[in-house]
């Protein structure tokens, strides 16, 4: 659903392998990836 995004968001970003990835992303970031793929 829609108003999961933030919750969804956030546990990407606290998620172990966030911290491999080649570019560093912000909650913003990954909010805003989900409203777009949405």
């Amino acid at each position: 659903r829609k108003e999961d995004i933030p919750a969804l968001a956030q546990a990407a970003l606290d998620d172990v392998c966030t911290g491999g990835n080649p570019r560093e992303a912000t909650l913003e970031d990954i909010v805003e990836l989900y409203h777009t793929a949405w």
